[in-house]
């Protein structure tokens, strides 16, 4: 409906609107490649800190990273796991 009103109307080429549709594409991929960037990166660090610090606790480190206690034990388990 809003498209057909007059006030947010304009005309564009196709290849204008492939542009624009490309290019939405391109950022929403992009804030999830960021997003997906960041977990990893929690992660990473949490692992860290339950090697290097293990005497810091799950909380202190689920504080630290941001990732759930739930999230801490269930990477110790795969460190331990691993070992």
């Amino acid at each position: 409906i809003l498209n057909h009103d007059g006030t947010f109307t304009r005309t564009i080429s196709e290849e204008e609107d492939q542009r624009l549709l490309l290019n939405t594409i391109k950022e929403e991929g992009y804030k999830e490649g960021k997003l997906e960037g960041e977990a990893e990166n929690k992660i990473a660090i949490a692992k860290n800190m339950l090697k290097e610090t293990p005497e810091l606790g799950i909380e202190k480190i689920a504080m630290v990273t941001g990732l759930s206690k739930e999230e801490i034990v269930k990477l110790e388990k795969e460190l331990d796991d691993s070992l």
